[in-house]
């Protein structure tokens, strides 16, 4: 039997899998798609397998719907953070995700809702173009900023994501008013979701690009709402971070 955690941050919602708890000898990737499939599996944007790490709290492992992995998740690294607050009994907690270091600081609201803040690498806008960015902020993003979204934003998304190879997320963004954007999220591996926190972080860094820096951005998303601070080329998201329900399943059903 293989245990779990449902999580999710802003309707963006995973499967976490500790490793301290499951010894088992697993391929994550070929588990995941049949594992997060709604209706015949537990469901769910991906697989968060959380693992011991020296000098840290943990590590991850981040898997895509479809099995692909990605180098981080800022919507999963809150909730590994408020998993690893309640289960560590403290505050700061230290995650590393494929070489990247991520601080956050847990503020519990009850025993399954956390408000979390992270602090985040700096990104880097690598290309721009009109509307268009190519920013870097541990995953690859393509900000696309719009007027407004009489379009059909998957159909689109899924266009692009075909055109660059399954290799970035893609946000388009309408400004809603100074400092205020809503952002709809294509992801590669998982396709439509409610929310992706690097996705807010790259819209927030593209739209201060020639901008005042130190600002607080409020991202509306379509599970909530993500709040980005830039301050010293240093980046902070703060957001919610939800505990849904812990289970077992059986792995044959899966293997």
């Amino acid at each position: 039997m293989l245990s779990f955690v449902k999580m999710q941050g802003l309707g963006n919602d995973y499967i976490y899998i500790d490793n301290n708890k499951n010894k088992h000898t697993i391929s994550y990737a070929k588990i995941c798609p049949k594992l997060c499939k709604n209706k015949f599996g537990v469901g769910g944007d991906g697989i968060i397998v959380i693992n011991p790490c020296k000098n840290f709290d943990a590590s991850i492992d981040v898997y895509n719907k479809d099995g692909t992995k990605a180098k981080v998740c800022g919507n999963a690294t809150r909730c590994v953070a408020f998993y690893l607050s309640r289960k560590l009994n403290k505050s700061k907690i230290k995650i590393k995700s494929a070489g990247i270091v991520l601080k956050s600081i847990v503020y519990p609201q009850n025993k399954t809702q956390a408000n979390v803040l992270t602090k985040w690498n700096s990104a880097k806008i690598l290309k721009s173009k009109g509307n268009k960015f190519l920013v870097y902020c541990g995953n690859l993003h393509l900000v696309i900023f719009v007027k407004n979204f009489n379009f059909d934003v998957e159909k689109c998304g899924k266009k692009l994501n075909i055109q660059t190879k399954n290799k970035v997320n893609i946000e388009f963004v309408k400004i809603k008013k100074e400092n205020e954007l809503q952002v709809k999220v294509y992801e590669r591996g998982s396709g439509i979701t409610y929310a992706c926190g690097s996705g807010a972080i790259a819209s927030a860094v593209a739209y201060l690009n020639n901008k005042e820096k130190d600002k607080k951005i409020k991202i509306f998303l379509d599970g909530g709402e993500l709040y980005i601070f830039q301050h010293n080329k240093k980046i902070f998201m703060r957001g919610k971070a939800n505990i849904v329900y812990k289970g077992e399943t059986n792995l044959d059903e899966f293997c």
